[in-house]
Formats: structure tokens, C-alpha cells, sequence
């Protein structure tokens, strides 16, 4: 990793062991496709690039196009930059990463109609 090779560079004997290893749910993944279509959701929110990894990663096609009446609300900008990597339109970005930053957000993208950015 990154930070790994950034200790050894200044002199630290590194040993990895993982401890957390992120793993898709697929039948939640499958759930939350199916929920997110137009006139069944009027928002999805993602805590973590991994979040969107895990609808792509059951999708038989690429992310769907939420259409206007989904609201795509990120908890960061690495989850928003991944949005965009995968194709899915951000419309708002948490100006801090809490429940109350998410909460703020997504009042935002429910007021503002158009996208906040085409990813």
C-alpha cells in the first residue's frame, strides 16, 4: 500500500496483516438496484466508493441511469469521484463526512432539481 511504502521510506520495518477486508453482499447489492429505479426512490446515498463498487460489481450491464427522481447524494469527494468513475450523475457531495453532513446534503439535492454535476 501506499502507506506502507511511505513508512519504509522513512525507515520503518513494515508487516501487513489485514484485519478488515470489505466484501459485497450481493443479495443487499441486488435489493438496492431494484429499489433504486425511478418511482421507488427519491434518493441514494453512499457512504464509500466501495458502496457503488458493490452495485457494479452484481450488475449484469453498467450502473443504470437513476433518472431525475433518484438523488444520488455522496458522503465524500472519493465516493463521488467513484460515482463518476462508474457512470453514475452526482447531485450533491456531504460538506462533512457524518450523518449530519449526509442529512444536510441530501435536503440540498431534494431542493436543487437539476444535477449538481454530470459525472
Amino acid at each position: 500500500s501506499d502507506l506502507a511504502r511511505g513508512l519504509e521510506a522513512v525507515g520503518f520495518s513494515v508487516t501487513p496483516f489485514p484485519v478488515y477486508r470489505t466484501m459485497t453482499n450481493a443479495p443487499g447489492a441486488r435489493r438496492a438496484l431494484e429499489i433504486l429505479q425511478p418511482n421507488r426512490a427519491d434518493i441514494a446515498i453512499f457512504n464509500s466508493p466501495s458502496s457503488i463498487q458493490a452495485l457494479v460489481d452484481v450488475s449484469s450491464s453498467p450502473l443504470p441511469r437513476f433518472g431525475h427522481e433518484v438523488h444520488v447524494v455522496c458522503i465524500g469527494d472519493k465516493t463521488a469521484a467513484a460515482a463518476h468513475r462508474l457512470g453514475l450523475p452526482v447531485d450533491a457531495v456531504a460538506a462533512e463526512p457524518s450523518s449530519r453532513g449526509l442529512v444536510a446534503a441530501a435536503e440540498t439535492a431534494i431542493r436543487y432539481r437539476g444535477r449538481a454535476s454530470q459525472g
